[in-house]
């Protein structure tokens, strides 16, 4: 996980203060992030792993995943959809995978993003699965994060009011939306939009969309086609002198035809079909 942080400087948990760390780790440094894991673990703390971009992994490295997991015995598992890209049919491969293999004590929980405006979506069928296991689903009060944001909380609040045994109180949900939430939103905005869904079909980071938005001179058509033509191994971090080779690539191939166009309408405009 290439941490900047000690290990050696975190105390052993006293009973009091932060209680559960969370791990992360990309595809490049997850054997690191597994033994970083370990040492938070033996230091007392509940442990919640969460390998970042779950999509980007193929079954056979996730059940290498699981079995370092359940060597672990962390308190939660969390499935991170990083990227915005995963749909329902990944959804039910990869809960299949957690399920079947890890162990049933260790929690599993579901990390969702906006790309594509699945989030509740894909989190309703992660409740409806009905997992023997206790689970747990990320989100913020009206999908708030960096652009396009996270799950709702209110929008899966109410789906486990209306088809589980939850009581949330979705007034104090409103209440704190209206008066906290929304003056923030008119200052930095987040939600769908096109660009962040072109990442995220592609699997690829979401700064490379943000990348080429920021250019000014392309459109949702242009990002997508320079967007599918990226590297795999470009996917996980985000490269932007390789982002820039792209674009610039791009911008020396296109054609325009505007003048081209322009001098064949002049000349069809007197012409006389039969």
């Amino acid at each position: 996980m290439r941490s900047n942080y000690d290990i050696n400087k975190l105390t052993p948990y006293s009973g009091k203060g932060i209680e559960m760390i969370r791990i992360t780790a990309h595809d490049y440094d997850i054997e690191e992030g597994m033994d970083f894991a370990r040492e938070v673990k033996r230091k007392g703390y509940k442990l919640s792993i969460n390998p970042i971009n779950i999509m980007g992994y193929s079954d056979e490295r996730i059940l290498w995943i699981i079995e370092q997991v359940n060597e672990i015995q962390p308190y939660q598992f969390s499935i991170v959809d990083t990227f915005g890209s995963m749909k329902r049919r990944d959804l039910d491969r990869i809960v299949s995978l957690v399920d079947n293999n890890l162990d049933k004590n260790i929690r599993v929980a579901l990390h969702l993003h906006e790309n594509m405006s699945l989030s509740c979506c894909l989190a309703q069928q992660f409740v409806d699965k009905h997992l023997n296991r206790p689970i747990a689903i990320d989100g913020s009060l009206l999908g708030m994060g960096r652009i396009p944001g996270n799950l709702p909380i209110e929008l899966i609040a109410d789906y486990l009011n209306d088809y589980t045994d939850s009581t949330y109180d979705i007034d104090y949900l409103m209440d704190a939306i209206q008066e906290y939430i929304e003056p923030i939103k008119g200052k930095s905005e987040w939600g769908y939009s096109p660009a962040y869904f072109l990442s995220a079909r592609f699997n690829l980071h979401r700064n490379y969309a943000e990348y080429y938005l920021e250019k000014g001179d392309l459109s949702n058509r242009d990002i997508n086609h320079i967007l599918a033509a990226f590297d795999r191994e470009k996917a996980s971090t985000f490269d932007r002198e390789y982002a820039e080779n792209k674009y610039q690539a791009y911008k020396n191939n296109i054609i325009n035809d505007n003048e081209a166009v322009t001098r064949l309408k002049e000349s069809l405009k007197n012409k006389k079909y039969y």
